[in-house]
């Protein structure tokens, strides 16, 4: 393929994503530690792992809500524009490109003004950026209430008056309202009963369809994603140890970690798994990260080689990577 015709593809280009913090003095914590990802233009790329991985810093640190170490990120809202480094503007700058850019928090009555009705939370951004105002305005947010499953009327009341799955709709909502090229879902399910979290899963799904919206869907469970993403990135103590599309993934994974999250997801028929096992131990702090593999002392395969020096991320072809010593390329 064409370098002219996979940039037209591209939104999103991340390049050694790093967020570190300083703790007690000299004290570093790695909590994104080279981290690089493509995002196509209305797909969905889902970032998993554990909790304390560095997943939700890593989408903090893309819309700039925390300030990244190192990096590059390069976007391209219009195909064949050039793109444009979102690390490299100033805070004045960025806001020109915060209508394109957007977020769904894990919390959606904590990301929600109390004080302020749904009609204002959700008009916020159009009345800031100037876009409509008046009975423009009002039209605007019924619209956007509709295309989440709400009522025009549900505008004049307030947060605490709506149920977990309304109240994340109102998120989607206020997130659409600027006509985002990318959204970031910050574990936007994960706070929801299964059958809620099913249903904003589907309303996801159909949004994408309708807007040509991209995803970076942040999670921790592999079994929300499996039919939302075309392509999947595992995330452990900072670091990608596999990416590829969804399917085969899914289907044959080629990392130990991998293999044990999916190992992990619950099944209709319980019963033990062939092959298969618990993961021990907990993710290590990234303050003191293991020696050689991070992932070693929690893996039921590591070799010496593998205390000893860490893997590279390397390509095995089908568009997959991982980072293992005990995977061919």
């Amino acid at each position: 393929m064409s370098t002219a015709s996979r940039g037209a593809r591209v939104l999103l280009e991340v390049q050694d994503l790093a967020k570190h913090y300083r703790v007690r003095g000299a004290r570093l914590v790695r909590a994104v530690d080279g981290v690089s990802f493509e995002i196509e233009r209305g797909s969905t790329l889902a970032l998993v792992g554990e909790s304390g991985c560095g997943k939700t810093t890593t989408g903090r640190a893309l819309l700039r809500l925390v300030e990244p170490t190192r990096g590059r990120a390069l976007f391209a809202p219009e195909p064949g524009a050039p793109p444009v480094d979102l690390f490299g503007l100033s805070q004045r700058e960025l806001r020109r490109w915060r209508r394109d850019l957007q977020v769904v928090f894990q919390d959606p009555f904590g990301s929600l003004n109390p004080r302020m009705t749904v009609a204002s939370a959700v008009g916020e951004g159009l009345r800031v950026h100037g876009l409509a105002r008046g009975a423009e305005l009002e039209a605007r947010v019924a619209e956007l209430l509709d295309r989440v499953g709400l009522r025009p009327e549900h505008g004049s009341r307030y947060p605490h008056e709506f149920s977990g799955g309304q109240r994340q709709r109102i998120g989607i909502a206020r997130a659409l309202a600027l006509a985002p090229k990318l959204v970031v879902c910050d574990e936007a399910v994960s706070a929801l009963d299964v059958s809620i979290r099913a249903q904003i899963l589907n309303l996801l799904a159909e949004l994408q369809r309708d807007l040509g919206l991209a995803y970076l869907f942040i999670a921790h469970d592999l079994a929300v994603v499996r039919h939302l993403a075309q392509r999947v990135a595992v995330m452990y103590l900072g670091r990608i140890v596999e990416s590829g599309p969804a399917a085969p993934l899914f289907e044959s994974p080629l990392h130990p970690y991998t293999r044990a999250l999916l190992a992990a997801i619950p099944r209709a028929r319980p019963g033990p798994r062939s092959g298969s096992r618990a993961l021990p131990g907990e993710v290590p702090s990234p303050a003191d990260p293991p020696a050689g593999c991070h992932f070693h002392p929690r893996c039921p395969l590591a070799e010496a080689r593998c205390r000893e020096s860490y893997p590279a991320l390397r390509d095995v072809g089908g568009g997959r990577e991982v980072a293992c010593h005990l995977v061919e390329p």
